[in-house]
């Protein structure tokens, strides 16, 4: 089931990509659940080799919840969305600026200044 996710998840990157020539691709994992994030990135990473597309990247807003109240039923508050989008942020001005790693890194930060967050490369085309 996991390998046909990531067969439509290449699929869905191609598309993407077809409609979008130049753009720069960041396949992001939200919030709440990173259990797929393994085979996101896996599928970024076969589209890269079978594609040779250097401007796709993937990437996880993976930050303590727990830090944060729930909003309704449990889903991210406003405050985890703030930080979420410091988190998207910084990762779209690195990858303009040529800064985005290819290697695992954690930034360590509160409320008061950006986020915590995994960060990935993975190029694909």
């Amino acid at each position: 089931r996991r390998d046909s996710f990531e067969n439509e998840y290449k699929k869905l990157i191609g598309l993407i990509r077809w409609h979008n020539k130049n753009a720069h691709i960041l396949c992001v994992l939200g919030e709440v659940n990173n259990s797929m994030y393994p085979n996101i990135e896996n599928a970024v990473k076969e589209y890269k080799e079978e594609t040779g597309d250097n401007n796709v990247y993937c990437g996880t807003l993976d930050f303590e919840m727990r830090n944060f109240p729930p909003a309704i039923d449990g889903h991210p508050s406003e405050e985890s969305h703030i930080v979420a989008g410091n988190n998207l942020s910084e990762m779209i001005q690195n990858i303009l600026n040529g800064d985005f790693k290819s290697s695992y890194e954690v930034y360590e930060t509160d409320l008061s200044e950006n986020i915590t967050t995994n960060d990935y490369l993975t190029d694909y085309h």
